[in-house]
Order: structure tokens, then C-alpha cells, then sequence
């Protein structure tokens, strides 16, 4: 790795250095499209992000935990990476989809963080999501919890 890269703030650790800023990336962790490949989620980046101005760096899949997450790292302007941000939501409605603005601190991000902002900002009704359920019946119906 050049001296040039270490100097400034660029991505070191986790993923190669590209010569990319890192306020001009972004990653997004999608969820529930398991039955995706790579080659199909290319084609529909291909077919929805024509008019945005950005850079697709990598796409890969990461499966964790029996969950599995399509991780695709982007270069933009972060009004671009917003718009990205607005097709993914509006196109792939049954997925859930997070971003996350890369510092040189948390591009390593923790996968149990990622599934509980993904839970709470999915676009479709968590079935699996039980505990919360039981505590909101229990709340409605007078009883006091003690955490």
C-alpha cells in the first residue's frame, strides 16, 4: 500500500485501497434476498441506477448467523449515494436495506448491530420478531416491566 494512501483518509483496513475517499463511500447491506446471485443483483443495479452518477465497487454476499446479506459498496457524491439509497428502497420492496457512510472507523461493521437497525427500518412486518410482540401485548394490557 502506497505512503500516499496511509496518509490521507482512505479505506486500510478490511478492504483494499482503491485511492477512494471515504466520504465518498458507502456500503449497503440488503436482506431477504437470499435466492439472489450476484450476477442478477449486477443486472438490476445495471437496469435501475443508469441515471445516477456512481461507481459500484464490489458486490458480494456475506452470510452470518443462517442470515445472508448482499453487501455492495459504492462511490458517489452523497447526494447520489441517497438516491441510491431511495431506488434500492422503492424497487426491492420485500428486502430490507441499510446504508452505511464509510469512516475509518466502522467499515468493519458488527453484523448483530446490522440486524437490529435492519428490523427496525424494514420495509416489510418481521413475523420472526416475537419478544417484541409479547412485550408490547404485555404493556398494552397493564403489566409493568422491569428491565
Amino acid at each position: 500500500m502506497s505512503d500516499y494512501c496511509k496518509s490521507v483518509n482512505y479505506i486500510t483496513r478490511g478492504s483494499c485501497c482503491y485511492d477512494i475517499p471515504l466520504e465518498e463511500t458507502a456500503l449497503f447491506y440488503i436482506r431477504y434476498l437470499c435466492s439472489w446471485p450476484i450476477k442478477k443483483m449486477w443486472k438490476f443495479l445495471e437496469k435501475y441506477l443508469t441515471n445516477v452518477e456512481i461507481s459500484v465497487t464490489s458486490i458480494k454476499r456475506i452470510t452470518y448467523s443462517n442470515d445472508t446479506f448482499i453487501k455492495i459498496k459504492i462511490c458517489g457524491s452523497s447526494d447520489e449515494i441517497n438516491k441510491v439509497h431511495q431506488i434500492l428502497v422503492k424497487k426491492l420492496k420485500k428486502a430490507s436495506v441499510s446504508i452505511l457512510k464509510v469512516s475509518k472507523r466502522n467499515h468493519k461493521y458488527n453484523f448483530s448491530s446490522l440486524r437490529h437497525n435492519q428490523s427496525e427500518s424494514a420495509n416489510i412486518d418481521l413475523s420472526n420478531n416475537y419478544n417484541k410482540k409479547v412485550e408490547e401485548y404485555l404493556i398494552n394490557h397493564g403489566v409493568i416491566l422491569i428491565k
